[in-house]
Parts: C-alpha cells; sequence; structure tokens
C-alpha cells in the first residue's frame, strides 16, 4: 500500500470513528437522561479530549448548554465555556464565551471571553503571536522561521482578516517585515555601537527605514501589533486602544438557536439511542 492510499484510508477510518463512536462510549452516552444535566457537562469535558469522541463530545457540552440554560444558568455557562475550550475556530469561541457570560453575567469578570486566546486555543495561536513579535523587532531568525511554516503564516493572515483587514495587504506587509528582518543592517536596533580607537560610541542606525512605525507604515504597524496581541490573548483594557490597533471588532453574537443549528442538537432531542439523539 503506498504511502498516499494509506493516508487516504487513515483519514476514512478516523472519519468512520467519528461519525460512529466506540461501543463503550455510546453506552455511557446512553446512561445520559436530562434530569441531570451535570451528566452531561462531566462526559462531554472527557470526550472532547479524545479526537476519537471530539465530535459527539461537542454535541454532548451543546446539548449541556440547552438542557441547563433555563434552570440552571451557571451549570449552562459552565458547558459553554468547556464546548469553548474545544472549539475549532477563533470565531467559534469568542462567540460561545459571549454566550457564557450572557447566561451567566458574573462570569463577565474573567476577560479570557474577550481575548484571543481562551485557555485551550492551543500553541499554534502562541507560536504566530510570538513570530510576530520577532517580527516586528527584526529578528532574523523569525523570518527564517515563518518561511518555513505555513500553519504560522496562514493563522496569522486568518487572524488579521477575523480583525476586518484586507488579506492582500496583510500578505504584503508580512512580506515586508519578512525582508526587514533578513536585510536590516542594524538588526532591529534603533543605536549601533562602534569603536573610536579606545572608545566604543553608540550611534543612531544610520538606515532606520526598516524599523516599523517610524515612519510611513505606522498604520501597518498597528494592524500587525493588532493581531500579535490577538493571537496571545493581550487584549487592552480601554476601548480607545483596542481601536487604536484594531482590536475593537464586535464579538461574535452566538445564541442558543445558533448553538443547536451548528451543533445539530435540540433539547427536545436529548437520549441517546442507536447512535443517534432522539426524544426522551
Amino acid at each position: 500500500m503506498t504511502r498516499m492510499v494509506w493516508l487516504i484510508a487513515a483519514g476514512l477510518l478516523l472519519g468512520a470513528s467519528e461519525r460512529h463512536p466506540a461501543p463503550e462510549v455510546e453506552q455511557r452516552l446512553a446512561s445520559l437522561r436530562p434530569d441531570n444535566v451535570g451528566g452531561y457537562l462531566l462526559l462531554g469535558e472527557r470526550l472532547v479530549e479524545q479526537p476519537q469522541s471530539a465530535a459527539v463530545g461537542r454535541e454532548t457540552l451543546a446539548l449541556a448548554v440547552l438542557l441547563a440554560a433555563d434552570t440552571n444558568p451557571s451549570m449552562a455557562a459552565s458547558a459553554a465555556v468547556a464546548l469553548a475550550s474545544a472549539a475549532q475556530s477563533s470565531d467559534e469561541r469568542r462567540g460561545l464565551w459571549s454566550l457564557a457570560v450572557e447566561l451567566d453575567p458574573i462570569r463577565a469578570d474573567d476577560l479570557a471571553w474577550a481575548s484571543g486566546l481562551i485557555a485551550g486555543a492551543g500553541d499554534l495561536d502562541r507560536d504566530a503571536g510570538r513570530m510576530l513579535g520577532s517580527l516586528r523587532v527584526n529578528d532574523r531568525d523569525a523570518a527564517v522561521a515563518l518561511a518555513a511554516s505555513i500553519a504560522l503564516r496562514e493563522r496569522i493572515i486568518e487572524e488579521g482578516v477575523r480583525l476586518g483587514h484586507d488579506q492582500r495587504t496583510l500578505r504584503a506587509v508580512l512580506a515586508k517585515w519578512e525582508s526587514d528582518a533578513l536585510n536590516d543592517p542594524c538588526r532591529g536596533q534603533l543605536t549601533v555601537r562602534s569603536r573610536n580607537g579606545a572608545d566604543v560610541l553608540s550611534q543612531p542606525c544610520p538606515d532606520p527605514s526598516y524599523h516599523h512605525g517610524l515612519r510611513t507604515d505606522s498604520s501597518d504597524w498597528a494592524m500587525m501589533v493588532g493581531i500579535e496581541m490577538s493571537l496571545l490573548g493581550a487584549t487592552p483594557d480601554f476601548w480607545s486602544t483596542q481601536a487604536a490597533v484594531g482590536l475593537d471588532l464586535a464579538l461574535s453574537v452566538w445564541t442558543l438557536e445558533r448553538l443547536t443549528d451548528v451543533y445539530g442538537v435540540s433539547r427536545t432531542r436529548s437520549v441517546r439511542r442507536s447512535g443517534r439523539w432522539t426524544e426522551p
């Protein structure tokens, strides 16, 4: 079997396992009952931790949100937060956190719901944010590393587009920053040291045109810093500061109806039988 055929077969098997959870998983799901919503939350949290049961785990957590929304908002919000930890996009993650805050306003004290990095979001956002930070100071190693990583580059672009920036502009600015990092004679420093006889003197960088935010690219600098902060979950507290770096984008509106549509579940079909959610 060639490597390509093997990969296709493995993908098909993985897809099948996601559609048809293992018998022991189905057995645990079948024991859930709407009068014990906590059981949905606890089991859903365990299932989303494993790739082969993550899909049905998200459905289970979504049901916990729906079943507890009217009677136990705190538990419903906890289920929404758990679901956010398994979200498959930053928009979904933010939307679920905003729903959790709507269900249980006390969670508004936790500013994680407004940030670009929620616990469980994975390492890609952190790596992409740090990569931008290194490029911002013209780190040559960062330029080399970014050139070798399609995933990091596309994550930076994706986050920038989510924040409302033009994709072509983003790619052009990112390419310029990479070029600057590789060609800056002062390696990102505003001053350079030179020897004059026995003395070592600090002088201004003779060519600061590579430095970001100093001359004509201030808007580009603000855009890229905003993306960096969003990826690192470092959203500023003040609206004026958020606006200055393009982080004043409204949160996605997630409702219980949207939750129902996205995860394909319903509070009226909350019992598991023969691999399907059915009416009690």
